[in-house]
C-alpha cells in the first residue's frame, strides 16, 4: 500500500535488540566504557604497549567503549606470575580449592544482573537470554568444579600400576566471543580445580562481562595479547 512500510525480518530483529538494549547500555550510568587496565600478578596495570581497541555495540553498530589490548611484554609479565604461584597453589588442599570455587561462584552470583547486561551490550542478544543461559551457564561451571572435586580421586590403581594425578603447571586459556560467560568460567574453574595457576586470553570484543564480577583474590594472572580481565576507567 502507498505509504506503508513493512519492517523485513531483519529490521525487526534489529529494533528488538536496540529495544532491549534502550534499558540497559547507559547500565553504569556512561554510554561509553573504557577498559583500559589489565590484570596480572594481583594487580590492576596499563598495557605496557598502550594499545587501544574499540568495542562496538552489536544493535546499534555505534562504538560503545575501548579496551586495552596487552602485547609480548604483558603477557611474559603474566606467565612469569603465574609461574611464580603455580608451586604453592599446585599444594594447596583438596577442600582449599573447594573453598575457593565457591567463594567465586558466590561473588558471580551476587553480580549475575550486571554480568548478564554486559553480555547482552557485548553480543547483541536479548537480555533474557543473557540472564537464562549466558550468566547461567557460567555460574554452574564453577558450582560443577566445586562439586566434582569433592569426589574426585587423584590417585587409582591400574594392574600393578599406580597412577597420580598432578597439577601440570601454567594453564594458557583462550576462549571465543560468543560465550563470554560460560568458556572462560569452564575453563577457570577446570583449572583451579586441578591445581593449575592460569593466564586467560578472552576474545576482546567480549571485555565488559570479565569486568562485571570482581572475584576474590586468585591465582589467576589473566593477560594476553588481548585483554584479559579489564576494569572500567572513570571519565
Amino acid at each position: 500500500m502507498p505509504g506503508l512500510s513493512v519492517p523485513t525480518m531483519d529490521s525487526t530483529r534489529r529494533l528488538r535488540h536496540m529495544a532491549a538494549h534502550a534499558a540497559i547500555r547507559d547500565f553504569d550510568g556512561d554510554n561509553m566504557r573504557d577498559y583500559t587496565e589489565l590484570y596480572i600478578d594481583g594487580a590492576w596495570r596499563e598495557p605496557l604497549d598502550g594499545a587501544v581497541a574499540d568495542l562496538t555495540d552489536p544493535a546499534t553498530g555505534e562504538v560503545s567503549g575501548r579496551v586495552a589490548l596487552g602485547g609480548e611484554a604483558d603477557v611474559d609479565l603474566a606467565v612469569a606470575a603465574a609461574n611464580r604461584a603455580f608451586p604453592s597453589f599446585s599444594r594447596t588442599t583438596r577442600q582449599e580449592r573447594i573453598d575457593l570455587l565457591e567463594r567465586i561462584a558466590d561473588e558471580y552470583e551476587r553480580r549475575a544482573e550486571d554480568m548478564a547486561q554486559a553480555v547482552t551490550a557485548e553480543l547483541g542478544c536479548p537480555l533474557s537470554l543473557s540472564r537464562a543461559m549466558h550468566v547461567a551457564a557460567g555460574l554452574i561451571q564453577f558450582r560443577a568444579a566445586a562439586q566434582v572435586l569433592k569426589t574426585f580421586s587423584f590417585t587409582e590403581d591400574r594392574g600393578t600400576t599406580h597412577i597420580r594425578k598432578e597439577a601440570i603447571g601454567v594453564a594458557a586459556l583462550i576462549t571465543p566471543w560468543n560465550f563470554p560467560a560460560l568458556q572462560p568460567a569452564g575453563k577457570t574453574a577446570s583449572a583451579l580445580a586441578a591445581g593449575c595457576t592460569v593466564v586467560l586470553k578472552p576474545a576482546q570484543l567480549a571485555a565488559a562481562r570479565r569486568s562485571e564480577t570482581r572475584l576474590p583474590r586468585t591465582p589467576t594472572s589473566p593477560s594476553c595479547p588481548s585483554p584479559a580481565r579489564v576494569r572500567p576507567r572513570s571519565r
